[in-house]
């Protein structure tokens, strides 16, 4: 056999298995549904780029840092905390186990945990802007889901299972589609059950924001040992 005769014939293998992996590709994606607008947000590099939104203040955030929340006792148990900046306020007990509660602001973001917690550990609620003529699914598509697939992640409407003291907050979530990870949508902010709740709440009283809370794995009291701190989360009027 030629060098040649072998050439061709190794060509012809090449073009023939190339041919055959695409046709595979092309059915992989047409039964699972995963069309080309997908793939191709599959394959973006920056398909994790959704920190940079709004909150209801518009000083540089370096500033706002340096302006701190107001913690009130309301016994020797529990405290109120109340930002200025983020216009909310929640309850917390002071201790969790034996260890001291501690809160922290950075930008729209208020952590919560025990001295015991990493910050990695920590809970938090963050505030976000939202455009008065817009719904609460609205806001959340345009900061988090604009560009995205409604097959890959989408918004979903979720039933309030908590004791909010607040009756008026309506929650949701984003949740990956079918063959999805949650890890491949908007994080933290996607519904993963393998690390504990998240959540948005909105209360129509307020169109101009709504928050975003994460709870995780752990628990830190409220304005009752047995009722979590998030539950007592109120908006403030500016």
């Amino acid at each position: 056999m030629s060098r040649k005769f072998l050439a061709f014939f190794i060509t012809i293998f090449i073009i023939i298995t190339l041919s055959l992996i695409g046709v595979g590709i092309t059915y992989v994606l047409r039964v699972t549904n995963i069309d080309k607008n997908v793939k191709n947000f599959i394959e973006k590099v920056d398909v994790v780029s959704y920190t940079t939104v709004s909150t209801i203040v518009s000083s540089p955030v370096s500033d706002l840092d340096l302006i701190p929340d107001k913690v009130t006792e309301i016994d020797q148990n529990t405290s109120e905390l109340s930002s200025e900046v983020l216009q909310l306020s929640f309850s917390y007990q002071n201790s969790s186990g034996n260890y001291a509660v501690m809160t922290t602001k950075k930008g729209n973001r208020i952590s919560i945990k025990s001295a015991a917690q990493s910050e990695e550990e920590a809970q938090f609620i963050e505030l976000f802007a939202k455009k008065e003529n817009e719904t609460f699914q609205e806001a959340i598509e345009r900061i988090y889901l604009d560009g995205v697939p409604e097959n890959f992640c989408y918004f979903s409407p979720i039933e309030n299972e908590y004791n909010f003291t607040n009756k008026n907050f309506t929650l949701g979530t984003i949740r990956s589609g079918v063959g999805v990870r949650p890890e491949q949508c908007p994080g933290p902010y996607t519904e993963n059950t393998t690390s504990g709740p998240r959540f948005f709440v909105y209360d129509s009283s307020f169109p101009d924001r709504f928050a975003f809370i994460y709870v995780g794995e752990s628990f830190v009291a409220g304005r009752t040992p047995t009722q979590s701190w998030f539950e007592s989360l109120q908006f403030l009027k500016n």
